[in-house]
């Protein structure tokens, strides 16, 4: 099942506003969408890694899924 960023940004927004999530929960998987939505494997020149990955954007998912 594909889920669109706009469907994803709806749903967190719902559970933003209904006390359900946090401000800082609801940024933090708006942000992992984001990054994942800007990754098109089939673009990157070099290793996936080498251009999208890096020590804060780990950081930044693992706090999110914490």
């Amino acid at each position: 099942m594909l889920v669109s960023a706009d469907h994803l940004k709806k749903r967190t927004e719902y559970l933003f506003d209904n006390k359900i999530i946090s401000q800082s929960l609801h940024d933090g998987l708006n942000w992992v969408w984001d990054m994942r939505n800007n990754m098109y494997l089939f673009l990157l020149d070099g290793r996936e890694y080498e251009n999208f990955y890096n020590a804060s954007s780990h950081v930044g998912c693992a706090n999110t899924f914490k």
